[in-house]
């Protein structure tokens, strides 16, 4: 064992302490919070510690200190948990953010609460459901309160005592004493002295162990049972801050049909049963970078997480920026078939399906063809494909590591490998890889059979070996694994993530944070046609499911096809510089239609036929010339931004592959290389004139418009542009086919190296799904939309479409319309698309649970009325809504 002297540098734990002061505070007088901060009392005290004590202020603030970003997040928090009480929020944040550091931070809501609103709160902080998470969150803590725990709170001496307020409703509150200031340490202490007496030497192992709890029924039915139990025989509120508070967030149904409630409602009825309403002075704050299932709950209060230029990660969520005051990158994602093409490797593609992944190929065309020494070719068998599956995975892994370790050689490199859902195909494709082998040239880190924080076990595993590391990982590696920034390669080559919750948590989410290298994450096509949709909709999905924890109703459709061709349309020409080489591409076009005799003014509705010289344009002079094909590469995505993915126009130099239908005796499909049909001194291309779509004429087109699918490519064996008319007048107007005109240059279809996805989002209507515990926070409306959602997937998504009433009595949509009224004390009745719900004793149109009625004629917009029990009204009421 070797002792090495430490650098214990007072004067820079002193300027930290002084920074996070100044920061609250200036945000707290933005906010007009009324609280200062005063860290001179820590910083004299900092300047007496000696030996270990500044040993762990060093080891907290090097892994545990608060930033600015933080800070200011968590003064937002605070200052709506003040402004607003009792109302439950939202911290909407980026991935591996900082979430942690704001969710400590707004622990200083409960003393500041005691100062201001007179009321104490019993802090929960409520982890995952592992005991690594656990104990990650209870170190992290405790180096918390001992950076920042003796800081003096201040007050401005305005308060609003909500003690009387709350007691109007049966809330039996202690009220604080009436003092202007006080400390984080200060207010633990007392908190532990009332909650657990006898344990006021270590006041934050105290605290800090009372109150972080995992989120399991043990933990439900013991610790947060009885902390919730001694905070009201207390007279103590409880502040509920939730890491991910999606996760466990919604009840399912046992195969006998019975209804498990979930467990965050549990941990939630255990605080108070009726925790969301405005009369009891309990609250939530949650944390999390994809609450899309509670994200659009008008009562929840939001905030988004503050960002620094060095974030490597989505900036998005939900349709908009999370701080539009910076400008960052994501990490860079590939595709199988990306990596595919970037090696000239086609087998990449199907990975998944090598490595036994998933049981058929995505292309229903491919199969797995080993060549003999002889040329002779025949299928691999399952053994030797996984093999072939493994050195493509190993080559490139070997590829990327020498990559960053040549650009970051003085970064300790790893990787993220999930191989497979299970451990025994996952050891079997390390095998096959060589990598469990004694000589392997990396350091293998199995993270699915201990429950080690991830820093730890790198740090244990690598401190003596310098190998590069690989961590694989199987179910694990998701939420809350904050992994070293050299750990910047990941691999998920699984088929697809569920949703786009769990593919952003996964292996993508871990390469997201501060400090990290330009991290790489490979995963399936359909993942990253899902990480496409996300990041071009700014976090909207709408291709794909979101969450298990939320219910999608489309509103709007949008378009989601693959298309082989790039077109350069007239419109798309018109709206480019003067400077533009297109401006010369559709010159030299329209002179080569106008020397045919296309050009004639016809009554004739078919374009002319064209034979001999008359068939080929000089397209590669032209192409050559102006340099539009490096031009379309560039500027692709500003000319046609509903197209995603790698736009290049196929070279006229270059083949493409081009798959037969056919298969010889084998069984094996005929492959071959197409190229443009030149002429002999390659100055000619042939090329297709064909009529525009005639539902199009008249208007706008982008790359939506299709010629006819015959034309595009692969005519007569070889690649062909195609270039579309469409008829115009003497006065230079569209027209019909059929009426006189002439045939004019409308645009210019070609065929592109490799198939990108044509996207315009559609527009969707998120809803927390049936069982949500925060069903409670819902309003009428949303509960209405809820209902609206499931109704409509209900009469459509069967086998047959169902009429409403049929609808309503299938056993799903009973137990939705349960969440909306009480049985025992309402009923409903129907009229049209029109329910009703009505009391039974009075026959009121009431409803205490949801909204009195639903209007169901649009399903694009459901409408749900709150009606009180007002007799006087009624006859108008149903009038009204029968008559709609």
């Amino acid at each position: 064992m070797k002792i090495t002297p430490r650098n214990h540098n007072k004067a820079a734990i002193q300027k930290h302490i002084t920074d996070f002061c100044t920061w609250f505070n200036e945000a707290s007088v933005k906010k007009g919070l009324g609280i200062q901060l005063d860290g001179s009392d820590v910083n004299k005290s900092i300047e007496a510690k000696r030996g270990r004590e500044i040993e762990e202020l060093n080891d907290a603030m090097q892994y545990h200190m608060v930033h600015k970003e933080q800070v200011l997040t968590a003064v937002e928090v605070i200052h709506n948990t003040i402004e607003n009480p009792g109302m439950s929020g939202l911290v909407i944040g980026a991935l591996q953010s900082g979430k942690t550091g704001t969710a400590f931070t707004s622990l200083f809501a409960a003393p500041i609460h005691y100062l201001k609103s007179k009321i104490s709160y019993v802090p929960m902080f409520l982890t995952t459901n592992q005991n690594s998470h656990l104990q990650q969150t209870q170190d992290a803590m405790r180096a918390f309160f001992r950076l920042y725990g003796d800081i003096s709170i201040i007050s401005d001496g305005r308060k609003n005592s909500l003690i009387d307020y709350y007691g109007e409703y049966d809330v039996d509150l202690a009220e604080a004493s009436d003092i202007e200031e006080i400390t984080l340490e200060d207010y633990s202490y007392a908190l532990v002295r009332d909650m657990y007496p006898g344990k006021g030497k270590d006041v934050v192992s105290a605290l800090v162990e009372g109150m972080t709890v995992k989120r399991q029924n043990k933990d439900i039915n013991t610790k947060i049972r009885s902390l919730c139990d001694k905070a009201k025989k207390n007279g103590h509120g409880v502040m509920l801050i939730v890491d991910e508070p999606q996760f466990g967030a919604s009840d399912r149904f046992s195969r006998d049909g019975k209804n498990v409630k979930c467990l965050l409602s549990k941990i939630i009825d255990e605080i108070d049963d009726d925790f969301f309403s405005p009369y009891t002075p309990n609250f939530m704050v949650g944390l999390s970078a994809t609450p899309f299932d509670s994200a659009r709950i008008d009562s929840l209060f939001k905030v988004r997480q503050r960002l620094n230029e060095n974030y490597i990660g989505p900036n998005f969520f939900d349709g908009q920026a999370i701080d539009p005051s910076i400008s960052n990158k994501a990490p860079n994602v590939y595709s199988f078939s990306d990596i595919g093409h970037l090696l000239e490797q086609k087998d990449f593609t199907e990975l998944s399906y090598l490595l036994g992944n998933r049981e058929n190929p995505i292309n229903s065309k491919y199969q797995s063809i080993k060549v003999a020494k002889d040329g002779n070719k025949s299928f691999r068998s399952m053994s030797e494909n996984l093999r072939h599956g493994a050195e493509l995975v190993r080559t490139l892994l070997d590829a990327l590591v020498d990559e960053k370790e040549e650009a970051y050689p003085d970064d300790h490199i790893g990787a993220l490998l999930r191989l497979s859902n299970n451990r025994y195909q996952t050891d079997v494709i390390l095998d096959e890889m060589g990598l469990n082998s004694p000589d392997s040239p990396y350091n293998v880190i199995r993270f699915y059979d201990n429950s080690e924080d991830i820093k730890e076990l790198v740090w244990r595993h690598t401190k003596d070996d310098p190998r590069p590391y690989i961590v694989v990982a199987v179910g694990k590696g998701r939420m809350g694994d904050a992994f070293p920034t050299g750990c910047c390669i990941s691999m998920d080559l699984t088929h697809k993530s569920s949703d786009a919750n769990a593919f952003l948590q996964g292996v993508f989410g871990r390469m997201c944070g501060y400090g990290k290298k330009e991290p790489v994450v490979i995963v399936s096509d359909l993942n990253k046609e899902m990480w496409q949709e996300y990041s071009t909709t700014l976090g909207q999905m709408a291709s794909f499911k979101s969450s298990r924890h939320a219910v999608e109703r489309v509103v709007e459709k949008g378009k989601n096809k693959k298309v082989s061709y790039f077109m350069i349309s007239n419109d798309m020409i018109d709206n480019e510089p003067a400077d533009s080489p297109l401006h010369m591409l559709r010159f030299e076009t329209v002179r080569y239609l106008e020397s045919q005799k296309l050009s004639q003014p016809t009554s004739n509705q078919h374009v002319p036929k064209r034979y001999g010289d008359d068939l080929y344009l000089n397209l590669p002079e032209i192409m050559e010339k102006y340099n539009i094909i490096e031009y379309v590469r560039e500027n692709a995505h500003r000319l046609a931004p509903e197209l995603i993915g790698d736009i290049e126009i196929v070279p006229f130099n270059e083949q493409v592959e081009h798959i037969s239908n056919k298969k010889d005796d084998n069984g094996i499909r005929h492959r071959s290389m197409l190229g443009y049909d030149l002429s002999d001194d390659k100055t000619q291309c042939r090329v297709n004139v064909s009529k525009a779509d005639e539902r199009a004429v008249g208007r706008s087109r982008s790359q939506n418009y299709a010629v006819p699918h015959q034309s595009i490519g692969k005519e007569r064996g070889s690649i062909t542009p195609v270039i579309t008319v469409v008829k115009e007048n003497e006065a230079g107007e569209k027209v019909e086919p059929d009426q006189f005109g002439k045939f004019v240059f409308e645009s210019i279809h070609f065929l592109l190296k490799r198939q990108v996805k044509h996207y315009n989002p559609g527009v969707t209507e998120l809803s927390p799904v049936l069982g949500h515990a925060f069903t409670d926070a819902m309003s009428d409306q949303e509960k209405a939309s809820q209902f609206g959602t499931y109704l409509h997937a209900a009469m459509l998504g069967g086998r047959k479409e169902l009429s409403l009433l049929e609808a309503l009595g299938t056993d799903q949509m009973q137990r939705s319309l349960g969440n909306l009224f009480d049985r025992n004390t309402h009923t409903y009745s129907v009229y049209d698309d029109v329910i009703v719900f009505e009391n039974i004793e009075t026959g009121a149109i009431e409803n205490n649970v949801g909204p009195a009625i639903i209007r169901l004629n649009d399903f694009k917009n459901v409408i749900g009325e709150t009606i009180k029990a007002e007799p006087e009204f009624e006859e108008e009421v149903l009038e009204r809504s029968y008559s709609m």
